[in-house]
């Protein structure tokens, strides 16, 4: 949330939840977090907590979904940097 809340930009984005597998995000990990008990899964989100990841950059003032990959992931880059 905080990460969304410094946004400088009125955006859009596409992305997906994971929660840290083997070096990767999983978002089969999460799904089988609905499974489980409130107790339990709540002690799961904070050993594990999940992550938000962007892909895309839909709209940013104007409409992005015809433009080129390149000219998308250089804004989208400007608005959220890469994870270090």
């Amino acid at each position: 949330m905080a990460a969304a809340a410094a946004l400088l930009y009125d955006v859009v984005l596409d992305g997906g939840l994971g929660i840290g597998a083997d070096g990767r995000l999983a978002s089969e990990n999460l799904t089988r977090r609905l499974a489980l008990r409130p107790t339990t899964a709540a002690r799961l989100a904070e050993q594990h907590p999940a992550h938000f990841v962007a892909f895309d950059l839909l709209h940013q003032d104007v409409d992005l979904a015809c433009r080129l990959y390149a000219e998308c992931r250089a804004a989208l880059e400007e608005v959220v940097p890469p994870a270090a």
